[in-house]
């Protein structure tokens, strides 16, 4: 998962640099396991604050407020 997330962070960046709009999807298992990790979740945090769409798909209401509570 960890490298999954360098890789997401690397086309993120090269989204930034080049003035692209930003859109982000993540599963509800992705999801559970992105919160359980801190290192994760920061990086989670950090692309999905500045991205213009974030579609987080199959996930319990559990994690839908875990997310809220996070970016708040």
């Amino acid at each position: 998962m960890l490298v999954q997330m360098e890789r997401n962070m690397k086309v993120y960046n090269k989204c930034v640099e080049n003035n692209m709009r930003r859109a982000f999807l993540v599963t509800g298992d992705s999801l559970a396991l992105t919160l359980d990790n801190p290192k994760l979740c920061n990086d989670f945090i950090d692309i999905t604050m500045n991205c213009d769409s974030v579609i987080c798909c199959r996930v319990t209401p559990k994690q839908k407020a875990a997310v809220v509570k996070k970016i708040k």
